[in-house]
């Protein structure tokens, strides 16, 4: 669903956008960001390659939808500085851009 002007002014909030990004910037890491889409972003480069979403990428990805999502597990930052071209008859990256190896940390969740 698209973000709403209620929902982008919700997550402008000092206090709110403060509390999402502590949560998903680390120290030595960070969560990747979703917004009822992909967790990737097309980048300006003329290859058309694709990066995750990240805390940097915070006011354009409340932008693109309602609900705001982050992964449970926290990757290395240098994976969010990487990209990869977009493979469209796989509906994903040419590398898998976000694995187990980049992985720092892993949080534990229920629903």
């Amino acid at each position: 669903m698209p973000a709403t002007d209620v929902t982008i002014e919700h997550y402008q909030r000092p206090e709110v956008k403060e509390g999402i990004l502590r949560y998903c910037q680390g120290e030595h890491g960070a969560r990747a960001l979703n917004s009822d889409e992909h967790w990737y972003r097309g980048t300006d480069d003329i290859n058309h390659t694709v990066a995750l979403r990240g805390p940097a990428d915070y006011e354009d990805t409340i932008k693109r939808g309602r609900t705001l999502y982050a992964t449970l597990d926290i990757l290395e930052q240098a994976v969010f500085e990487t990209d990869s071209k977009w493979d469209k008859k796989a509906g994903r990256p040419e590398v898998p851009l976000g694995t187990l190896a980049d992985c720092l940390a892993f949080t534990l969740s229920t629903d």
